[in-house]
């Protein structure tokens, strides 16, 4: 299996399965939840995306649902819900419990599409950088929390990480940087 890293439309890879950085009522949002919603509607069938999400909805922070695909490549969508960042959007020397928090949440959410797509049988897996856009969690961290839980499960699944620009991109491949791995150590983070 592999770990690979890709920039661009997520609704354009093959993974069988699709992440969907999604808001806890799963409804159509921007960014990548955007994206997928506007892939439903180019085949007609975003009604019917949002129906079935509105049946699983709420969905808690930290946790994962899956709907058919609806237009979007592949067989499914893991819709997983990350916390909306109210920490400081640059990197410091210390994280306030609050964070600390947050960032647990993160893992929790990277933790439970692997336990969607393990119950769903699917080999292959594409991932967006969760809570890092429109919910403001520092790329840094999300990168760093990313990393450590596919490394998790690359020998399972064909895992692809995906970033909106090559920017991101290379944010996710260096992660983490020696500032954020000092701050993970400190607060017993991955």
């Amino acid at each position: 299996m592999t770990l690979s890293y890709h920039s661009g439309d997520i609704c354009k890879s093959d993974a069988e399965a699709i992440v969907n950085a999604a808001n806890s009522n799963l409804r159509a949002g921007g960014g990548v939840c955007g994206a997928i919603f506007s892939a439903a509607r180019s085949v007609g069938m975003d009604s019917t995306l949002a129906a079935e999400c509105a049946s699983k909805a709420p969905c808690p922070t930290g946790s994962a649902v899956w709907t058919n695909a609806y237009g979007v490549s592949g067989k499914y969508i893991i819709h997983a819900v990350g916390p909306i960042w109210n920490g400081s959007r640059s990197i410091g020397n210390d994280l306030p419990s609050q964070d600390v928090g947050q960032l647990k949440q993160l893992k929790a959410s990277y933790t439970s599409v692997f336990d969607v797509a393990t119950r769903l049988g699917v080999a292959s897996v594409a991932i967006p950088s969760i809570s890092t856009g429109i919910y403001g969690l520092p790329a840094e961290f999300g990168a760093a929390i990313a990393k450590h839980v596919c490394s998790r499960y690359e020998s399972q699944f064909d895992i692809e990480l995906w970033g909106y620009s090559q920017d991101s991109v290379d944010i996710l491949k260096q992660a983490p940087t020696s500032q954020v791995a000092a701050l993970f150590t400190k607060h017993g983070l991955p």
